[in-house]
């Protein structure tokens, strides 16, 4: 893609969006702080504790994947999260809510299970198949929403970790820092279970 048609476009998108608002100070030093002092103040285990308690921090990136196959060819926003503050910290919770999703009729593993499933429906004639899509599903969903359903299923400590990790949400762009702190951001490693949970409870 051309690099200016790049650039306005992303530029396009966090300036419309309403998700994002440009902050004039670097937030990940306060971040980093209160990242060490909810994981000390856990009843996690030592050992846990030491393999995600972060010791340095890089600022999350965002970047755009051209959605090809759409007209225009807009971007599909990414932030890379990868040796940020809520990292390590992300990654854990994200395996220990992974089983809270998945227990709908309607839930769908992957594309080929979704295969395996339409191989035993029988269509007639004057029946139509019709699929819906969420645009940009992870940041339409509103975390304060998502975090009291999470505060019905689990603990008060695991939800305050998940709580913090979903609101501490940052990245730069072209020199500026934006922060995202109301709707899930595309890359965290629990944006993809946050966002099951909420669906299911949705439907």
């Amino acid at each position: 893609m051309n690099i200016i048609d790049y650039d306005n476009k992303m530029e396009e998108h966090l300036n419309n969006s309403g998700c994002y608002k440009i902050i004039s100070k670097d937030p990940s030093d306060k971040i980093m702080r209160e990242v060490i002092n909810k994981i000390k103040e856990s009843s996690l285990d030592d050992i846990t504790k030491k393999k995600i308690i972060p010791n340095s921090f890089i600022i999350p990136r965002i970047y755009g994947v051209p959605k090809v196959h759409k007209p225009n060819i807009p971007l599909k926003p990414i932030i890379n999260t990868i040796g940020s503050p809520t990292n390590l910290l992300a990654k854990h919770l994200a395996k220990k809510l992974r089983s809270l999703s998945g227990d709908t009729p309607s839930y769908i593993k992957d594309s080929y299970s979704f295969v395996q499933w339409i191989n035993n429906i029988e269509l007639k004639d004057d029946d139509l198949m019709v699929s819906f899509d969420i645009v940009s599903l992870y940041t339409m969903i509103p975390i304060d929403e998502a975090i009291n359903i999470m505060r019905n299923i689990m603990d008060k400590e695991t939800v305050d970790l998940l709580e913090l990790c979903l609101k501490s949400s940052y990245f730069s762009f072209k020199g500026k820092i934006y922060e995202q702190p109301n709707c899930v951001a595309m890359g965290s490693p629990l944006s993809p279970i946050v966002a099951n949970i909420f669906m299911e409870h949705f439907e």
